[in-house]
């Protein structure tokens, strides 16, 4: 079944950004699993050279090595390559979510 398989949040390194200005949050964007996969809408946490993915529905085919794309509407803002689910480490402090995910390539 397809809801076994899917994630909700993951970690991407290698991030380029179509801007040069780095963000450090992004809100309301939709994000893009493989080549001819679907929008999903998502919030992203950027911490250095990671991002926390959080996708708003459940993501079908979220594996270490794949592409994952940002996009505000139909404009590509900025993406990176999926890191392994279990580098991931992931606590609560002071109401935002903070991160260290170490996914070497």
């Amino acid at each position: 079944r397809k809801e076994e398989i899917a994630e909700e949040t993951f970690a991407c390194t290698m991030l380029d950004f179509a801007s040069s200005r780095r963000p450090r949050e992004l809100r309301n964007i939709q994000v893009r699993i493989r080549h001819r996969g679907e929008l999903l809408p998502a919030h992203i946490e950027i911490n250095g050279e990671y991002a926390l993915v959080t996708c708003k529905t459940h993501a079908v085919g979220v594996a270490a090595g794949q592409a994952c794309v940002f996009y505000d509407g139909q404009k590509v803002i900025g993406g990176g390559i999926i890191g392994a689910k279990s580098e991931i480490q992931k606590s609560n402090v002071n109401s935002s979510t903070k991160f260290k995910a170490q996914m070497p390539i």
